[in-house]
This record gives C-alpha cells, structure tokens and sequence, in this order.
C-alpha cells in the first residue's frame, strides 16, 4: 500500500460502504497512463460517468482534474482501516475526511486497472 502513497492508485475504487455498495456508491478508476474515471450509481437514479485526468504531485497527493474543469483538485491521500457492516477494510481518504476529493466516500482497493 506504501507503493500507491509514492507512485498513485492505480487501479479500480468502490466506496466502502457496506452492504449499502449494492444500492448506491461509486466508483474511480485510476488507468496508469493518468486518465480516469469517476462513476456514480444508484439504484434509484441509475448511473453518471465523469472522465478525469490525474497526476500524482508529491507522496500522498494527487491531482485531479475532472472533465470540463479548468481548475486541478489537490487531494491529499490516506490509507486506514474501516468497519463496515461487512467487515473491515483499507480504505483510501483524505485525511479527517470520509469522501476522496469528488468522491463522497472512503474508497476500497478492488483491483489492479489493465
């Protein structure tokens, strides 16, 4: 985990949020080659894709700069431990916050992107 604080998080987030993560969350894909893509979902209000750009700017900060937007969004990174109804998990955050920048939860490691 140390690796992705250094070199970013590539690869595919889901909000941790339980068992509630069947209903409504969302999603970022970091691609390696610094696109990604933000995906919201819910049961109610089906789903919203939002390309974004992203670079990472020191150890544990990211740029990110969503589609549209002139402005890049500094995001600082933290890697902890959550509960959830299902469980605990490393999840990744901004630090005192529960979202990650436009993201409106902790992120849970799914998989590798590629």
């Amino acid at each position: 985990m140390d690796h992705m604080l250094e070199h970013g998080p590539v690869g595919l987030w889901r909000s941790a949020t339980g068992t509630a993560a069947a209903v409504f969350g969302e999603e970022m894909l970091f691609a390696g080659d610094g696109t990604g893509e933000l995906r919201g979902y819910s049961a109610l209000f089906g789903e919203e894709r939002e390309p974004f750009t992203w670079r990472m700017v020191a150890r544990a900060r990211i740029g990110i700069t969503m589609a549209g937007d002139q402005e890049e969004m500094l995001v600082e990174m933290e890697l902890r431990r959550q509960a959830s109804d299902v469980g605990e998990s490393v999840v990744m955050a901004e630090p005192g916050s529960d979202g990650f920048g436009p993201a409106a939860f902790p992120l849970a490691f799914i998989r590798s992107s590629g």
